[in-house]
Protein backbone atom coordinates (compact mmCIF):
# COMPACT_ATOMS: atom_id res chain seq x y z
CA UNK A 1 0.00 0.00 0.00
CA UNK A 2 0.93 3.16 -0.80
CA UNK A 3 -0.34 6.84 0.23
CA UNK A 4 -0.22 9.64 -1.98
CA UNK A 5 -1.57 12.52 -0.18
CA UNK A 6 -2.07 16.81 -1.03
CA UNK A 7 -3.65 19.14 -3.59
CA UNK A 8 -0.05 19.59 -4.82
CA UNK A 9 0.01 16.37 -6.87
CA UNK A 10 -2.66 17.00 -8.48
CA UNK A 11 -1.40 20.56 -9.74
CA UNK A 12 1.12 17.95 -11.19
CA UNK A 13 -1.02 15.41 -12.88
CA UNK A 14 1.70 14.01 -15.20
CA UNK A 15 4.09 13.29 -12.18
CA UNK A 16 1.25 11.90 -10.33
CA UNK A 17 -0.33 9.28 -13.04
CA UNK A 18 3.59 8.29 -14.00
CA UNK A 19 4.18 7.61 -10.14
CA UNK A 20 0.92 5.94 -9.67
CA UNK A 21 2.03 4.02 -12.90
CA UNK A 22 5.30 2.82 -11.42
CA UNK A 23 3.83 1.44 -8.13
CA UNK A 24 1.13 -0.21 -10.17
CA UNK A 25 3.33 -2.09 -11.75
CA UNK A 26 5.32 -3.13 -8.66
CA UNK A 27 1.52 -4.28 -7.29
CA UNK A 28 0.91 -1.29 -4.89
CA UNK A 29 -2.72 -0.21 -4.33
CA UNK A 30 -2.66 3.14 -3.81
CA UNK A 31 -4.42 5.49 -1.74
CA UNK A 32 -4.71 9.32 -2.72
CA UNK A 33 -6.42 11.99 -0.68
CA UNK A 34 -7.07 14.81 -2.61
CA UNK A 35 -8.51 18.40 -1.28
CA UNK A 36 -10.79 18.28 -4.63
CA UNK A 37 -13.96 16.28 -4.99
CA UNK A 38 -14.06 13.99 -7.31
CA UNK A 39 -16.41 15.57 -9.91
CA UNK A 40 -13.93 18.22 -9.80
CA UNK A 41 -11.40 16.56 -10.87
CA UNK A 42 -13.51 14.93 -13.75
CA UNK A 43 -13.95 18.25 -14.98
CA UNK A 44 -10.20 19.15 -15.54
CA UNK A 45 -9.21 19.25 -19.33
CA UNK A 46 -5.70 17.41 -18.33
CA UNK A 47 -5.53 13.85 -20.20
CA UNK A 48 -3.19 13.19 -17.27
CA UNK A 49 -5.65 13.90 -14.43
CA UNK A 50 -7.77 10.75 -16.29
CA UNK A 51 -4.81 8.99 -16.15
CA UNK A 52 -4.69 9.44 -12.57
CA UNK A 53 -8.32 8.80 -11.52
CA UNK A 54 -7.91 5.11 -13.51
CA UNK A 55 -4.47 4.49 -11.46
CA UNK A 56 -6.00 5.05 -7.77
CA UNK A 57 -7.34 2.41 -5.84
CA UNK A 58 -8.56 4.80 -2.97
CA UNK A 59 -9.46 8.06 -3.41
CA UNK A 60 -10.20 10.69 -0.36
CA UNK A 61 -11.46 13.24 -1.54
CA UNK A 62 -12.87 17.14 -0.01
CA UNK A 63 -10.71 19.06 1.76
CA UNK A 64 -9.61 18.72 5.41
CA UNK A 65 -11.39 20.17 7.91
CA UNK A 66 -10.10 20.27 11.68
CA UNK A 67 -13.70 21.10 13.22
CA UNK A 68 -14.98 17.55 11.88
CA UNK A 69 -12.11 15.28 12.62
CA UNK A 70 -13.93 13.71 15.81
CA UNK A 71 -15.60 10.42 14.23
CA UNK A 72 -14.17 10.76 10.98
CA UNK A 73 -13.62 6.96 10.65
CA UNK A 74 -11.28 4.88 8.73
CA UNK A 75 -9.19 6.52 6.51
CA UNK A 76 -10.58 9.52 6.26
CA UNK A 77 -9.74 12.69 8.16
CA UNK A 78 -12.70 14.91 8.74
CA UNK A 79 -16.35 13.59 8.25
CA UNK A 80 -16.79 15.97 5.50
CA UNK A 81 -14.19 13.43 3.23
CA UNK A 82 -15.44 10.60 0.81
CA UNK A 83 -13.72 7.44 0.46
CA UNK A 84 -13.64 6.47 -3.36
CA UNK A 85 -12.84 2.82 -4.30
CA UNK A 86 -11.66 3.12 -7.82
CA UNK A 87 -12.82 6.60 -8.89
CA UNK A 88 -12.45 5.93 -12.85
CA UNK A 89 -15.23 3.27 -12.42
CA UNK A 90 -17.80 5.41 -10.71
CA UNK A 91 -17.37 8.26 -13.56
CA UNK A 92 -17.26 5.79 -16.09
CA UNK A 93 -21.01 4.20 -14.55
CA UNK A 94 -22.15 7.78 -14.36
CA UNK A 95 -21.13 8.77 -17.68
CA UNK A 96 -23.02 5.44 -19.04
CA UNK A 97 -26.41 6.50 -17.10
CA UNK A 98 -26.48 10.46 -18.75
CA UNK A 99 -25.92 8.83 -22.15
Amino acid sequence: MQLVSGLPYFFQPAGLAALLWKLGIRDLHTVVYSGYTLEALARRPEPEVWEALHLIDLLVDRPFVAALTKGAGEWRGSRNQRVIHRPARILSARNQLIE
